[in-house]
């Protein structure tokens, strides 16, 4: 769980946007907090929320 600008860093900021440096797929639903986790085959997933409580209580649903 992280702060966040709610900004992608490509050109075009689309919702949904993955990199293959790291194989990270972020997920921006336009805030100032934000979740990182991996899956089980090692993917990264970033999930960009409204603020710090939202990502506080999706990193607890992830932990859960």
């Amino acid at each position: 769980m992280a702060k966040d600008h709610g900004l992608n860093t490509g050109l075009v900021n689309w919702p949904v946007t993955r990199h293959a440096r790291g194989s990270l797929t972020r997920l921006n639903l336009g805030g100032a907090g934000a979740v990182t986790f991996s899956d089980a085959g090692g993917h990264r997933y970033q999930v960009v929320l409204a603020d710090l409580s939202a990502a506080e209580d999706l990193a607890e649903a992830l932990r859960s």
